[in-house]
């Protein structure tokens, strides 16, 4: 426990170098890029910054935070809990190199694909989907006996996609044991995505039938609307960002050695990096 306590006030210590809607404004609306970065340097990327200064690569100034996150997870022992946080990069990885395996396909060819900030590194998924090999004294036997299943089947892209879900989300569980917080953010991400699913897949009138009675009628009624209005998926991924980090931030309120709290400070910084 006072591992968490210690990662917990790592976090809170950072969260001062978090964008708000205020910084990004400032970001979008410079006239330069001197002028954007500049905001990067009141929040204390200085170091980062520094390094990109002059590509404009506002993106990997803020990954490299996203990096550093991730080895806090490390450095406190709680790197089997950094994958039930990072379960959505997780899965789009594996997919991406399943996919790329059947293909006959060489992975430097879809190296740049991956997400770099997932619970995996490259060399991990290389090693565990191009090469049956576990490393780290067999700590993935258990996805190696789901990807030699799933070679032997021979699945369809769609079904194959289903099972690493299903797979990665089991999993998820497993590693989650009996911490409520856990299960429930697993719950809800697992939920939301079912429901990303529904808004791609159904028509409006469907998916108002589906939900009539469903507590998350005026959620699902605003999605639609901002599906008419804007006619594209990105302005729906917005939403459903807000509603994760609504979710995360009363979750972590008042929390001084629970899970909560670190996974609401790494999706604001995960977001950070997504809109610059």
């Amino acid at each position: 426990m006072s591992n968490l306590i210690h990662a917990v006030s790592r976090m809170r210590a950072r969260e001062g170098r978090l964008l708000t809607s205020s910084h990004v404004t400032r970001m979008i609306e410079a006239f330069s890029f001197k002028e954007a970065y500049s905001v990067l340097d009141d929040l204390g990327y200085a170091n980062e910054v520094s390094r990109q200064r002059e590509s404009g690569n506002f993106e990997e100034v803020l990954e490299s935070a996203l990096f550093e996150t991730k080895s806090l997870f490390a450095h406190f022992g709680l790197e089997k809990v950094l994958s039930v946080l990072m379960i959505l990069e997780d899965i789009h990885n594996f997919k991406t190199a399943i996919k790329s395996f059947r293909k006959a396909e060489e992975f430097s060819e879809i190296e740049s694909l991956l997400l770099s900030y997932s619970s995996f590194s490259a060399e991990e998924i290389y090693a565990l989907v191009f090469q049956k090999n576990a490393g780290k004294e067999n700590m993935y036997e258990d996805i190696l006996f789901f990807l030699q299943g799933l070679e032997e089947e021979k699945n369809e892209n769609q079904e194959m996609e289903e099972k690493v879900e299903t797979f990665f989300f089991t999993r998820a569980k497993k590693i989650a044991g009996k911490n409520v917080f856990l299960h429930e953010y697993i719950d809800f991400i697992s939920s939301s995505e079912d429901i990303k699913k529904d808004f791609l897949d159904l028509s409006s009138e469907d998916i108002l039938i589906k939900y009539a009675k469903s507590s998350l009628l005026s959620f699902i009624k605003k999605g639609l609307e901002k599906k008419e209005k804007d006619k594209n998926f990105s302005s729906l991924e917005t939403l459903f960002d807000e509603r994760t980090l609504l979710f995360l931030i009363q979750k972590a309120r008042g929390e001084i050695d629970g899970y909560a709290p670190l996974f609401s400070f790494f999706w604001r910084q995960e977001r950070n990096t997504r809109v610059i």
